[in-house]
């Protein structure tokens, strides 16, 4: 099966996100698949926390599973207005998908972390969640 294409996609904030918890961020990615891996650009379409900036995309596709990281241009957050705040000294740093195959809805759907690493004691670092929620994405059907 050939994965590549655009696909649309929708998050919702939980675990971490107080102000913005339950609210939503639509999606667009397109997608190059070869052998199941996939590498490619998303943008932000709407909702909370939309980043102005376009994200780049890699991972692994199958008829059942799919699981990338998305990595922003520049850092981006959203303040106590909803106003977003962009970094443009520092990349995004990576937000990690894992989801698997809904056969009745016809999405991926799954959930989604957001972690930092943190180093303590010189030589240890441990990675440490700051946000999470849930997603769901579906290849966007052909224009006829």
């Amino acid at each position: 099966m050939d994965f590549t294409g655009k696909y649309e996609g929708t998050l919702w904030y939980g675990d971490g996100y107080s102000h913005d918890q339950g609210a939503e961020l639509t999606f667009q990615m397109e997608i190059e698949e070869a052998d199941n891996s996939f590498s490619g650009i998303a943008n932000d379409t709407g909702g909370t926390g939309m980043s102005p900036d376009e994200a780049i995309v890699t991972g692994v596709i199958s008829d059942k599973l799919v699981g990338f990281d998305k990595i922003y241009k520049h850092s981006h957050y959203s303040d106590e207005e909803g106003n977003t705040i962009v970094d443009e000294k520092s990349e995004g740093l990576p937000i990690l998908y894992n989801g698997i195959f809904n056969q009745e809805t016809g999405f991926y759907e799954g959930k989604w972390k957001y972690n930092v690493v943190q180093r303590y004691w010189i030589l240890f670092t441990k990675p440490v969640e700051i946000g999470s929620g849930t997603f769901k994405l579906k290849k966007a059907q052909p224009n006829l």
